[in-house]
C-alpha cells in the first residue's frame, strides 16, 4: 500500500502534482521525488466478528458485529450443518450403507408402517450396497438406527443453540464460534484421513 500526505493513492493510476501529470508512480524514484511511502497493508478481521472500513490513510475503522447477528448467523450455520450430518447416511459396523437424506427416510417410514401391518411381508429393498432381503426384524431395526440418528441430530443442533442463546457478550460469542469452528474442521481433517484410500506400493513385476 502507497500513501501520499497520508491518503493511500493507486501508482498504477496517472496523478498531477504541482502541474506536471504523471502517467504512473511505477519508478521508485519518481515516488521518492513526491514523497510517496510504501506501508504494510492492512491486516483485516474476521469478516465473521467484524465490519472493517478503509479509511484515507489506509487505515481500518474495526466495529465488532452485534451479538444478535452473531446469534442469527450461528444458529444458520449450526442448522446447515445439521442437516449435512442428518443426510449424510449411516455406515453400520458390518460395511452396510443405509441412506438417510429426506426422501429415504420417507421410503424407510414406509416401509416400516407396511410390515407392522403385514409381519410377514418380504421387502425387496435398493440400497447404496446394492439389492436385499428385508423382513419385519430387519426393516424395524433400520428404522430405529435412522430415527436414532436423526434425533441425534437434532438434539446436537438443539444443545449447541442452546449454548448460543445463553450468551451476551460479544467476546464469549466469538470464543464460542471460533471453538465450534476448530472442532468442525478438525472433525472433517480426520474423516478425510479415515477415508483416505489406501496406496499399496508394488515392488516388483
Amino acid at each position: 500500500m502507497f500513501l501520499r500526505n497520508k491518503k493511500e493513492i493507486n501508482i498504477y493510476a496517472p496523478i498531477t502534482v504541482d502541474g506536471v501529470t504523471y502517467g504512473n508512480l511505477l519508478d521508485p524514484n519518481v515516488r521518492k521525488k513526491l514523497k510517496v511511502t510504501e506501508v504494510p497493508d492492512p491486516v483485516y478481521p474476521d469478516d465473521k466478528f467484524y465490519y472493517a472500513t478503509k479509511n484515507e490513510d489506509g487505515s481500518l475503522t474495526v466495529t465488532p458485529r452485534p451479538v444478535e447477528q452473531l446469534k442469527e448467523q450461528a444458529e444458520q450455520e449450526l442448522a446447515a450443518e445439521r442437516y449435512e450430518k442428518e443426510v449424510g447416511g449411516l455406515t453400520l459396523p458390518d460395511g452396510t450403507v443405509i441412506s438417510t437424506d429426506r426422501n429415504s427416510q420417507m421410503k424407510i417410514a414406509g416401509a416400516l408402517l407396511f410390515v407392522q401391518r403385514h409381519p410377514e411381508a418380504v421387502i425387496n429393498w435398493k440400497g447404496d450396497n446394492g439389492w436385499v432381503k428385508l423382513g419385519k426384524a430387519e426393516i424395524e431395526g433400520i428404522a430405529d438406527l435412522v430415527a436414532m440418528h436423526v434425533q441425534g441430530c437434532f438434539s446436537e443442533e438443539k444443545s449447541s443453540i442452546d449454548e448460543v442463546v445463553a450468551i451476551d457478550k460479544f467476546e464469549d460469542l466469538k470464543e464460542l464460534v471460533k471453538a465450534k469452528r476448530t472442532a468442525k474442521e478438525a472433525k472433517e481433517l480426520d474423516d478425510g484421513l479415515k477415508t483416505r484410500p489406501v496406496m499399496t506400493e508394488i515392488t516388483g513385476m
